[in-house]
């Protein structure tokens, strides 16, 4: 992350350590700090039944409509429209990306808990929508930011899912927004009143629910 630091444009001293707050928390939690992201991304093989349960989970976690980007658009007081409609355009291809890989890894192998892991991941799907539609706008935006600067790890990892069992996934679709483009609706966001308390809890949400959710992939890998 050292090279790639959230640096408000603005440089206010306010903004800078709000953002270097939210640069700590991707490196440390969610997907992005996660040990076992890094080693799936890294593998040199993937077990097709890792395969399968990872593409299940996340289908059931982001593969289905609304996204949390469709959740926060639906306030007409939601600030960066564009962003957040190249969002969801983006991350449509994302979902059909997951939706790929579950059709080629085939079902998810039985395990031991499957519904009760089900249901957890169902709830954090549900906490995520509760903080996407949250009325405190810096939240919610907050929440997509890291969704979006989280899924550059994750990513990583539906590339090398898909190596595992013959695909070569398309590339992100070309109006996913950038790194800057997601620190200014941040900035944006933390200048509202009381945004810079919004936006880390949105931020932190996010994250904590993601890293758990790969705690979850992590204890059923056979």
């Amino acid at each position: 992350m050292a090279t790639n630091r959230l640096q408000p444009a603005n440089h206010a001293a306010d903004g800078r350590d709000v953002l270097a707050e939210l640069d700590t928390m991707l490196a440390t939690s969610g997907a992005t700090g996660h040990a076992y992201v890094t080693a799936l991304a890294r593998a040199a093989t993937v077990r097709r039944e890792t395969v399968a349960d990872i593409a299940h989970l996340l289908a059931l976690l982001h593969g289905n409509r609304p996204s949390v980007f469709e959740i926060v658009g639906q306030s007409p007081l939601a600030p960066c429209p564009q962003w957040l409609q190249a969002a969801t355009r983006s991350f449509a291809r994302e979902r059909e990306k997951i939706a790929q890989l579950v059709l080629a890894a085939g079902p998810p192998p039985a395990r031991a808990g499957q519904t009760s892991v089900e249901m957890s991941v169902s709830a954090t799907r549900n906490a995520l929508a509760t903080v996407a539609g949250s009325d405190r706008l810096g939240c919610a935006i907050g929440a997509s930011a890291a969704l979006l600067l989280d899924w550059d790890a994750i990513s990583a990892v539906l590339g090398r899912l898909g190596q595992a069992v013959g695909m070569e996934l398309a590339p992100r679709h070309g109006e996913w927004p950038g790194r800057e483009a997601s620190i200014a609706a941040l900035e944006m966001a933390i200048s509202l009143p009381g945004g810079d308390r919004a936006v880390r809890f949105g931020f932190q949400a996010l994250l904590g629910q993601h890293h758990d959710f790969w705690t979850i992939a992590e204890s059923r890998a056979g």
